[in-house]
């Protein structure tokens, strides 16, 4: 980072020019301006190229800054997992011009940052003053009832802050869950009826039988009716083996329905 701020000169010395170009250049820089700084610094071994252990050393300090994760919990499978779903979204095609390897290339990081918009914001407020409310820090408080375990439940708070991340910080408060099918049974009718007795927006996560866990944000209350409805606001998410946003693409207004002739 020293290097980038100093603007790659190696003469050991920081000026404060140096730090107001570096400050005006990541808060009011344009978009294109700040994203270049934002992947310059995530350069952590300095070597000019951003490989998979320099995305990986990023992903742990920020779960570690927004979750307060315990150095001891580095290395368990549980860190390790959550780790590698960030990592598992990245593309890596930029030939090494040292190494076999291949490193992300700017286009990559850019994509990345799309599919990780939780992740963007973070990174885009590392020079604003530590703040539980600064973007990319708010994670949801998720409620649920006494008798509902942990273990229980797919929304891990991590995936909680990544879906969050294309969401707006209103909403961003308390999640409540309304329905699971190991508690409230299998029925169509039953989980319909749950989730329809909210009036306010849903987060619906399914588990497949090969173990991924994705689901989508409907922004508007669910009801029956025979039409598609529904907002832009509205998006699909991946939770495991890889994380992802996929926002609608305005190519038609199919955001939203229920069938209502499903019975069971």
């Amino acid at each position: 980072m020293f290097n980038l701020v100093t603007q790659k000169r190696n003469d050991h010395k920081l000026t404060f020019e140096d730090l107001v170009v570096a400050k005006a250049t990541y808060e009011k820089g344009t978009k294109d301006e700040i994203e270049e700084f934002i992947y310059q610094l995530l350069d952590v071994n300095d070597d000019g190229v951003l490989g998979r252990s320099d995305l990986e050393s990023v992903v742990i300090a920020m779960l570690e800054i927004i979750f307060s994760m315990e150095i001891s919990e580095r290395g368990s499978n549980s860190h390790q997992d959550i780790v590698d779903v960030f990592l598992n979204a990245a593309t890596f095609s930029k030939n090494g011009e040292r190494s076999s390897n291949k490193s992300m290339s700017f286009e990559d990081f850019r994509s990345w940052c799309t599919l990780i918009p939780s992740a963007r914001k973070f990174l885009g407020g590392l020079l604003t003053p530590p703040d539980p409310g600064r973007p990319g820090c708010q994670v949801p408080r998720l409620l649920c009832s006494e008798n509902v375990h942990s273990s229980m439940l797919l929304l891990r708070k991590e995936y909680a802050w990544h879906i969050g991340g294309a969401l707006s910080p209103h909403e961003l408060e308390e999640w409540k869950l309304l329905y699971h099918s190991a508690m409230n049974g299998l029925s169509f009718n039953t989980f319909l009826g749950s989730i329809s007795n909210d009036e306010g927006s849903a987060v619906l996560i399914i588990k497949d039988k090969e173990g991924h866990i994705y689901g989508g944000y409907a922004s508007q209350p669910w009801e029956r009716h025979g039409d598609f409805y529904g907002d832009m606001k509205s998006f699909l998410f991946q939770l495991y083996p890889k994380l992802a946003i996929y926002r609608p693409t305005g190519a038609n207004s199919n955001l939203q329905w229920v069938y209502v002739y499903l019975f069971s």
